[in-house]
């Protein structure tokens, strides 16, 4: 199986299809691997993992979704051991204005920023930046 470099795991549609047209709007970015809930996202990287495959380069993480949410997904992202997953940039994008949210991203050493929908061009200038 084969992913891209930008995983978006999120499970609003809409949001998802305007992610994936800003993307490709302001960085030629056309394609993208997206991923329904978080156990998805982490059955695909167990998965690459295991075929020794290249790992996507961004993950840009919804926080609230079915099965398993952004948090749980960052739980599940911490026990891989892979050295490889150390080049993999996750960018906590969510609608949520709580604070706590945004605090408990800076708890994550892999989460590089907590950024508020919807991505637009200086956001995804930002995120690009950042994963160099």
């Amino acid at each position: 199986m084969e992913y891209s470099d930008i995983w978006i795991v999120d499970d609003d549609h809409i949001y998802v299809y305007a992610a994936q047209k800003q993307l490709s709007l302001h960085a030629g970015i056309k394609q993208t691997s997206v991923f329904a809930n978080g156990s998805l996202a982490i059955d695909a990287l167990n998965e690459l993992l295991n075929t020794k495959a290249p790992l996507p380069r961004i993950i840009l993480l919804d926080i609230n979704m079915p099965v398993m949410d952004g948090w749980e997904f960052m739980e599940a992202f911490n026990t891989l051991t892979d050295e490889a997953l150390k080049t993999v940039a996750v960018f906590m994008v969510s609608s949520s204005i709580y604070e706590e949210d945004t605090e408990r991203a800076k708890t994550y050493k892999q989460i590089k920023q907590y950024i508020q929908k919807p991505l637009n061009k200086e956001k995804i200038t930002n995120i690009l930046s950042l994963s160099i």
